[in-house]
Order: C-alpha cells, then sequence, then structure tokens
C-alpha cells in the first residue's frame, strides 16, 4: 500500500479507486474489514460463514464502487451489502448464508436422502 493512503478518508480513497488506484481499494479493505467481519459474526455466528461473507461483500464493493455517489457514507454502504448478502443469499445457489437447503418435498426414499446428503457436502 502506498505511503499516505491509511491517513485518506473514505470519500478519498473511493474516487481515488475510481481513477484506476488499486491501492486504494486495499486502503479501504484494511480499514473496513474487521466491522464487516463482527457485523457479520453476530447474524451468522459461525467464523467460517462471516469470512466468506466478508470476502463476497468487498468483491461486490469492487464491483459496484465505480456507481457510488459519495463515499462518505462507505461503511454503511458496505454493511448494507453484507446485510443484503446474509439475508438474500448467494444468488449462485439460491440459498441463504448458513442455511442448509430444504428438501423439495418430505416424501424421499432412503436413497434419495443419502443422494441428497452426498451432494450438499459436495457443495459445502
Amino acid at each position: 500500500m502506498k505511503n499516505g493512503h491509511a491517513s485518506l478518508d473514505d470519500a478519498a480513497l473511493v474516487e481515488l479507486m475510481k481513477h484506476g488506484e488499486k491501492d486504494a481499494f486495499s486502503a479501504l479493505y484494511l480499514r473496513h474489514r474487521d466491522a464487516v467481519y463482527s457485523y457479520c459474526l453476530r447474524f451468522l455466528t459461525d467464523s467460517n460463514t462471516a469470512q466468506d461473507v466478508v470476502h463476497d461483500t468487498f468483491v461486490r464493493v469492487h464491483e459496484k464502487l465505480p456507481k457510488l455517489q459519495h463515499g462518505l457514507a462507505f461503511r454503511a454502504w458496505v454493511l448494507s451489502i453484507a446485510r443484503n448478502l446474509i439475508f438474500n443469499g448467494r444468488r449462485d445457489t439460491h440459498l441463504a448464508y448458513g442455511e442448509n437447503p430444504e428438501p423439495e418435498s418430505g416424501d424421499r426414499n432412503p436413497l434419495e436422502k443419502i443422494e441428497h446428503e452426498q451432494s450438499l457436502g459436495a457443495v459445502w
């Protein structure tokens, strides 16, 4: 990280990031990751799942940062992304973090139950 980035406020770092300064994103990540992790852990209680959400949150931040109007409320914006990921679940699996999928019907035979559990093990 370049010297001086740590002393810049979030709004300045957001603007630097929008202009291609990769170290600005690193500074934002280092500044806010612990707060995002603590926030996630309050809802999820599992540290591995909370770490997954932190990772996914900052991936989203990186993708959406160019559209952010003002960096003044950066932490609130990042926490809202984390909250949405926690409560809406992953779009690729349609599952909320930390939840096990419910069977489509309670009428599964024993072989279907075993296959279902094995498929969950491959995903999780």
